[in-house]
């Protein structure tokens, strides 16, 4: 597969790979493969077809010479967990021949595996990331070989982060397309993800990023969401299920197939009103979510969404809110620093506090969500996007007159086409 089914659940089924990327994913934790049982196939040119034991007529995967049967630039995406990152860094080490042969020479005398490698350009620091398990002995190792260095402060003191993991993607095709390391770089950052090194092998045939551990199956799911184009999902929670907030609901069950079709699937993961909270993270039946409401014993609160996020890793989560609740708009900043998108036609954040106001626009910008509220004004009418983007080109606004009101303007309009205001 393109990735672990269980991390991914749209990953594909591959027809072929090479025994260069076959190596490169067992390697770099892809589940089924194991370097020392791909290595003498490799080595002999042995053809090797992978088959699912649990339905052995199903199609497999043929490891093989070439691999192009996929026409795929990206053949896969693995990650490793627990892993433990140590930087040997100062002046010490800058043309000082031998550095790097005694870093790895020192791991080696105590066999412990360096995973990954990266090396700053000023030959300032190099780091390299082994095993969590194996973090406490190769700390010893490296404060007994540089014993001296450290004592007279040659070398800055050991720099080590545990609990991260490596997330690589591997294609043969990498070598001739150009973006890849874009798309792989801007995915993780619309996660929110941030990557703590970076490494690429000189043959091009793999990336590999590492990041932290909590972020490493959200990293994954994001990554071949960009990468393989599947369905963009988005996770609906919806917040007040009166007038507005069932008619939206109506509107999102008549346009969920159409929507598909367009390559997105909008789920309503949450549905609560002021008594009760009702989930489900693969997507709740719209044709009977009332009669589900109502059965529903568990109270609407912010962790419990936060959880549900974390939990199964959601990558596109957004609160609709169609109440015009203080209380919930007040929540607003936390759920967009916790990752999730705001839509509301609640005023309430809006003209709360100028202090508040900013909170929502800062926390929308450090966690990369969008909060919308074009129904504040207007009755939905576009006014507060094309503004918004009148003023992001440059332009200044001199004057404004108009009946934002949406009661006011029907009333308005009634009395133009000759209504009475008594009728």
């Amino acid at each position: 597969y393109t990735c672990d089914p269980r991390q991914v659940p749209d990953a594909r089924l591959l027809k072929s790979m090479s025994y260069q990327e076959a190596m490169e994913l067992s390697y770099f934790g892809a589940k089924v493969l194991h370097p020392r049982t791909i290595s003498p196939i490799a080595q002999f040119q042995i053809p090797c077809l992978i088959k699912n034991t649990g339905n052995p007529q199903a199609p497999g995967t043929l490891i093989g010479a070439s691999a192009d049967e996929d026409d795929l630039p990206v053949k896969g995406i693995s990650n490793l967990n627990n892993m433990a990152m140590f930087s040997v860094s100062g002046p010490g080490m800058k043309g000082m021949v031998g550095m790097a042969a005694r870093v790895f020479a020192a791991m080696s005398r105590n066999g412990i595996s360096v995973v990954l490698i990266t090396q700053s350009s000023s030959e300032y620091s190099i780091s390299f990331c082994v095993p969590q398990g194996d973090c406490l002995r190769a700390r010893r190792a490296l404060e007994e070989e540089f014993y001296l260095e450290l004592k007279e402060e040659l070398l800055e003191p050991l720099s080590i982060q545990e609990r991260l993991a490596i997330i690589s993607v591997v294609g043969d095709g990498m070598r001739t397309l150009r973006g890849i390391s874009a798309k792989f770089f801007a995915a993780l950052a619309r996660a929110n993800i941030n990557i703590v090194a970076i490494a690429q092998g000189s043959s091009e045939r793999s990336i590999s990023v590492v990041v932290d551990n909590d972020d490493a199956t959200t990293g994954v799911r994001v990554v071949h969401q960009m990468l393989f184009n599947t369905d963009q999902v988005i996770e609906l929670f919806l917040v007040g299920v009166g007038g507005v907030g069932g008619a939206l609901l109506e509107q999102v069950k008549r346009q969920q197939e159409w929507l598909k079709k367009k390559h997105i699937d909008l789920r309503v993961c949450g549905i609560a009103n002021s008594k009760a909270l009702l989930t489900n993270v693969h997507g709740l039946n719209l044709e009977n979510w009332q009669a589900e409401l109502e059965e529903a014993k568990e109270p609407f609160n912010l962790g419990r969404l936060i959880r549900l996020v974390k939990e199964y890793h959601l990558l596109n989560p957004v609160i609709v809110d169609c109440t015009s609740s203080q209380a919930v708009a007040d929540q607003y900043a936390d759920f967009l620093r916790e990752g999730f998108h705001v839509v509301t036609p609640n005023k309430k954040a809006n003209t709360s506090s100028m202090d508040y106001y900013h909170q929502l626009r800062l926390a929308a910008s450090k966690s990369r969500r969008k909060f919308l509220y074009d129904t504040n004004v207007g009755a939905g009418l576009p006014v507060i996007e094309n503004l918004q983007n009148l003023l992001n080109a440059g332009d200044e606004l001199q004057r404004f007159s108009g009946i934002l009101s949406g009661s006011l303007s029907f009333i308005f309009g009634k009395l133009d086409e000759g209504m009475s205001l008594s009728e």
